[in-house]
């Protein structure tokens, strides 16, 4: 009796440790498979103070895309030590001097992970830099079989690795722009021959040539009149003016202040409106001269295409127009005159991003 009850509990107790280690066979993997799924969504972002603005539109675009980011403060680890702390399945490190993004992707499929990935940008385009680190970052996550956690692209099968690994050096990419401005500001205009001062508009538009020379053009349309008051009457002078300049531009083209030394050549209207007293018969001709400056411009860059700028300039106006009545000189505007005047340009060019050869 006791062998049949001693051989009953051997059978039980084999069962029970069967089951047990059923059970622990299927929960294991699903463990593991909850845990891979957990650090599959989720990704590291190294960032830096002193460049939020690429920082938070680089984890604006993961977000986006229904990745759970961790925003890791400025970190001297590597890229892969950082995500393998943080359990995500890649890293992204921001850089502000000069602007870049680091990119580490993990590797599951190979002996070792793979290197990091440097993407340069501009500080012109902090936008361009964060769009095109993210989609680097999908473009690497593709090749393991990984799309966003919103993503309605299908999976791509996971290709077989070969036998010999070959690593290329990836293609950087080029951000092509030329600069055009738009300019409108206000100036000051003094000239000899008894006239008192007018305030005109100005107008311009400009654009580089060749390295640091810039052409542009410009117009000017009046808002005061110059006045002079004589015994005769009073006589008010009216100017509009267009001209083409050559400027040459000193110092860093991209720095926050900047100068240029302009030389222009162009036309100048002139309209006399004349009040005269009796017996004097006035009239209100129009002269059309010619005229050359020379002046220099000390620009503020405020954005990357917003800039402010103060300009001085002088110029001669040839010939020397002279209003009659009465067979009289009254009034003449001297042949030199000089400006100053303030304003504000916009650059209205596309920003174009192109992959180097």
């Amino acid at each position: 009796m006791i062998c049949g009850w001693d051989l009953l509990r051997a059978v039980v107790t084999r069962v029970v440790w069967g089951l047990v280690a059923t059970i622990a066979v299927i929960v294991q993997p699903v463990h593991a498979q909850t845990a891979l799924a957990t650090r599959a969504n989720r990704i590291a972002l190294v960032a830096s103070s002193e460049d939020e603005i690429t920082t938070a539109r680089v984890r604006a675009e993961l977000q986006s895309d229904g990745w759970q980011v961790v925003v890791v403060g400025e970190d001297v680890l590597s890229l892969e030590a950082i995500a393998q702390a943080n359990n995500a399945i890649a890293a992204i490190r921001i850089q502000s001097k000069p602007p870049a993004c680091e990119i580490w992707v993990t590797n599951p499929g190979a002996d070792s992970n793979t290197s990091s990935e440097v993407i340069d940008g501009s500080a012109k385009a902090e936008s361009v830099l964060a769009i095109q680190a993210v989609e680097v970052l999908r473009a690497r996550l593709l090749k393991i079989g990984i799309v966003a956690p919103k993503s309605t692209i299908p999976v791509p099968p996971v290709a077989p690795l070969p036998a010999v690994l070959r690593v290329e050096r990836p293609r950087a990419s080029r951000i092509e722009h030329h600069p055009f401005w738009i300019g409108i500001g206000s100036s000051t205009l003094v000239s000899p021959g008894g006239f008192s001062p007018n305030v005109i508009a100005s107008i311009t538009l400009s654009s580089p040539v060749w390295r640091h020379w810039i052409a542009g053009t410009r117009v000017w349309v009046p808002i005061t009149a110059a006045q002079e008051t004589q015994p005769q009457g009073t006589t008010h002078l009216w100017l509009l003016s267009t001209s083409g300049s050559l400027a040459y531009e000193l110092g860093n083209v991209e720095s926050t202040w900047n100068a240029s030394l302009h030389v222009g050549l162009g036309a100048l209207l002139l309209h006399y409106q004349t009040e005269a007293k009796a017996p004097f018969q006035a009239h209100s001709p129009t002269f059309i001269t010619g005229l050359n400056y020379v002046g220099f411009e000390v620009n503020r860059r405020l954005e990357s295409r917003l800039r402010i700028g103060l300009e001085l300039s002088s110029g001669l106006t040839w010939p020397r127009p002279v209003l009659r009545v009465a067979d009289q000189n009254v009034a003449n505007w001297g042949r030199p005159y000089f400006e100053i005047g303030i304003h504000g340009e916009f650059d209205v060019a596309p920003y174009r991003v192109s992959p180097e050869n």
